[in-house]
């Protein structure tokens, strides 16, 4: 399957805000998982909220970052265009925090 999910650390409106933005940019390339269970945590429409799970995002929130998250692009898709994807996603991040 050629689909993402992401996780998103921060207060609701900042996590509104960053599941727009990454949702937007990589239903650009993508499909999105919907209503899965990824690593035993329920992604609705393709986004993992606030878990705790040890990972850096996890751990820089957890340390006071303002909001942190990470996006998860297909690992069987074309490198090139999970490459595109990915450089979408900092042009629309930077926009985001800008």
């Amino acid at each position: 399957k050629h689909n993402f999910y992401f996780y998103t650390f921060g207060d609701e409106k900042t996590r509104q805000d960053l599941h727009s933005s990454l949702f937007g940019s990589l239903s650009k390339y993508f499909q999105p998982c919907l209503d899965q269970e990824i690593d035993r945590c329920p992604a609705k429409v393709a986004v993992i909220e606030n878990n705790h799970d040890g990972s850096c995002e996890d751990w820089l929130f957890h340390s006071g970052s303002k909001f942190a998250c990470a996006t998860e692009t297909p690992g069987r898709a074309d490198v090139s265009l999970r490459a595109k994807a990915n450089a979408y996603l900092v042009k629309a991040f930077i926009q985001l925090t800008s």
